[in-house]
């Protein structure tokens, strides 16, 4: 049955091939199985380096797990998790079904751990996904995240960067009894990329974690920022915030019950840019 194909990789003699497994990836290589972030031929030099930058980032995130019965460390595991997410997986299921078809290439670059008995790169699965990405301290992944993020996707220097804020309810999520789970997020217009994003604590609203969200986004060297929102935001303390403490500008939807300094006027008659 040599070369026959089938759904889930390749018969070879009596020795069953996953999809992350080629024919000489069964002799020792001369790369180190602990390292994420080497070069490898066929692959762009820009690329891993990229890659790398993420993979010593995810390394910071404490790993909260029990030192017993770990199998996979959590840079992999959140590093594949990335992956498939991007690829488009939706829940935990998902995510490990995506993982299982990375090719061994990639596992290899993100730290997969390799089986000298049967030959392949070991995956994790659901339930495993599930028990690290549950644990995870997610302000610290957030806090790193979110500025790496930035980073790649900042336009040239001297451009402005523009971003809208707002909150958005998960569907389906609960907290507590009957009270939904809310983030605000920072994200860059035109290309949809997430700068920024905290949970909105229990009790209070997205207009009281201005300053939380936007504490990480820093404005470059000479790039100007430029953030927009909704009339919920259209607050003095927000305004100041933004422009006096950040030095970023600011576009708010204003509505009649806005009055000027003054209190003659309303500033729903200005344009709203």
């Amino acid at each position: 049955m040599l070369g026959r194909e089938m759904e889930d990789g390749l018969l070879l003699g009596s020795w069953k091939l996953r999809k992350n497994q080629t024919p000489e990836e069964g002799h020792p290589l001369s790369f180190s199985h602990s390292s994420s972030w080497a070069s490898f031929p066929g692959s762009a030099d820009g690329d891993d380096a990229d890659l790398a930058e993420l993979m010593k980032l995810l390394g910071k995130v404490p790993d909260r797990r029990k030192r017993k019965g770990r199998v996979y460390s959590l840079t992999f595991l959140l590093a594949a998790s990335l992956i498939a997410v991007l690829a488009g997986a939706s829940n935990f299921r998902q995510i490990a079904d995506q993982v299982a078809d990375l090719p061994a290439s990639l596992l290899r670059k993100i730290g997969g751990r390799w089986c000298w008995f049967r030959g392949f790169f070991r995956v994790p699965d659901t339930s495993t996904i599930r028990r690290a990405l549950e644990n995870v301290d997610v302000a610290k992944l957030e806090g790193l995240i979110g500025p790496w993020l930035l980073r790649h996707a900042r336009p040239i220097p001297g451009g402005t960067l523009r971003l809208a804020i707002d909150g958005k309810v998960l569907r389906g999520s609960w907290i507590g009894d009957h009270e939904s789970f809310t983030l605000f997020s920072a994200m860059i217009h035109c290309d949809g990329v997430t700068v920024a994003q905290v949970a909105v604590p229990s009790g209070t609203n997205e207009i009281t974690q201005v300053k939380t969200l936007l504490d990480g986004v820093s404005r470059g060297v000479d790039g100007r920022v430029v953030v927009t929102m909704d009339a919920v935001h259209t607050q003095r303390e927000t305004a100041e915030y933004i422009a006096g403490e950040r030095g970023f500008d600011y576009v708010m939807t204003v509505k009649g019950n806005q009055e000027d300094y003054s209190g003659a006027s309303k500033f729903s008659r200005r344009p709203a840019c």
